[in-house]
């Protein structure tokens, strides 16, 4: 600040060797224009539109009130006395940006100034206005436009919040959130943009998890500080989580779709054998079993599943009553496709009257006998069977492609009278493949 300078009186007793009035007066005046352009003790007018100040409003608190954000240029600092100070105070709703004039070449330690605060700039009187004095703002909330350092704790007390308009916020040293329902939220005010957590090492990008534009969660791998890929991502509407790459647990690979062919399956075991457990297992080549472990068979009374090897199907008739000479269906059975080897036995019984002959088998055509030797025949020689026969058909092969009716055909010759003649028929079947 310039010197104000004071009134010399002279000596006490006469005022001899004093200033004379008029020096006393300039004297005067000299300080008054000195307070009048480093003290602001008056207010100028009110600015209300962006615009250029003048020196005329050096020594002056000038209130701006903008309707919209605007800049406000200093004086030329080279127009104005060294140590002139200025008093901005924005008392209007929006930020203010300061500047230097047009032209002059100044700096202006202070680029902006939000609603409700203040700052006393001085200048050099050559291109320098510096800020003296800065005020809070107007209430309980601050904000800071630059970059604030601060060389202890930042505490956020009670419900607060640490807020971040279009700057960043370094930490030097860790940084906790202490409290019962810790968050740490990045709010994406559009709604259409993105918001990150970005992971540096030596103040280049190596992971970025992000909020996508379509309310995605990704996760982003950078090399050298560039993306390469994106390793997770999952979708916001679906919760499906989509890997850009094979995930490895605990150093193995997992089957999927990409790398399992169901049609060409790689061999379960490879060349080391390997034991496993299947609901259903499908081969399309040989299947080897150990020559002397061979399959395993049922270790208890239980029968194979229909469609399985060692499907067992069989029906026993009641004693059905025969003609003579005449083939009857004494019982049937159902096949389902597949190959079969079907079997049975047959008792013939009669009362008064005289057996000659007596046969049975398993035909695929309803009261007709197969053909020999597929079926089991007893026959006498001109005398009549002294015992009722009871005797096992021939084992047959049946390879059917659909659902087919196996009968068990009996027929004797026998006299008529009285008496009669019945046939009771065990026929039974296995799958064998």
């Amino acid at each position: 600040m310039t010197a104000l300078s004071t009134i010399a009186f002279g000596a006490a007793s006469d005022g001899s060797q004093g200033d004379t009035v008029r020096t006393a007066f300039t004297k005067v005046n000299a300080n008054t224009t000195v307070l009048g352009t480093q003290a602001a003790l008056t207010s100028a007018t009110a600015v209300t539109v962006a615009s250029a100040l003048t020196p005329a409003q050096v020594g002056r608190r000038v209130s701006i009130s903008l309707a919209a954000a605007g800049v406000i240029q200093l004086p030329q600092a080279s127009l104005c006395t060294a140590d002139s100070i200025i008093h901005l105070r924005n008392t209007g709703a929006t930020v203010v940006t300061l500047a230097g004039a047009t032209g002059a070449g100044d700096t202006v330690a202070l680029s902006k100034l939000n609603p409700g605060e203040s700052a006393i700039f001085d200048t050099d009187g050559v291109h320098t206005w510096s800020v003296l004095v800065r005020g809070r703002a107007n209430s309980d909330n601050e904000s800071v436009i630059g970059t604030l350092t601060v060389g202890g704790s930042v505490v956020a007390a009670g419900n607060g919040s640490l807020g971040f308009l279009g700057g960043a916020f370094s930490f030097a040293a860790n940084t906790f959130i202490n409290a019962s329902s810790a968050a740490l939220i990045a709010n994406d005010t559009s709604g259409s943009n993105t918001s990150n957590v970005i992971f540096q090492s030596n103040g280049v990008t190596l992971w970025n998890i992000q909020k996508t534009g379509a309310n995605a969660l990704v996760i982003q791998r950078s090399v050298a500080g560039a993306i390469v890929d994106n390793p997770i991502s999952i979708a916001t509407a679906t919760g499906i989580t989509s890997f850009s790459q094979r995930p490895v647990f605990a150093g193995n690979t997992p089957y999927d779709s990409g790398n399992l062919n169901f049609a060409t399956p790689p061999a379960i075991g490879g060349t080391t054998p390997a034991s496993g457990k299947f609901t259903t297992l499908q081969a399309t080549g040989t299947i080897t079993p150990s020559s002397t472990a061979g399959i395993v068979g049922t270790t208890t009374n239980n029968n194979a599943n229909a469609g399985s090897v060692g499907e067992y199907v069989s029906s026993t008739s009641g004693a059905v009553a025969l003609t003579t000479a005449t083939n009857i269906n004494a019982t049937s059975i159902v096949l389902s496709a597949g190959d079969w080897e079907v079997s049975g036995s047959c008792a013939f019984a009669g009362t008064s009257v005289n057996i000659s002959q007596a046969v049975a088998g398993a035909s695929s055509v309803s009261a007709t006998l197969p053909a020999l030797p597929l079926y089991a025949a007893a026959v006498t020689n001109g005398a009549s069977l002294i015992e009722y026969p009871i005797f096992a058909i021939p084992p047959q092969r049946f390879l059917v492609s659909g659902p087919t009716t196996i009968y068990g055909v009996a027929a004797a010759n026998f006299s008529t009278g009285a008496g009669t003649v019945t046939a009771t028929f065990n026929l039974r079947a296995r799958r064998v493949r």
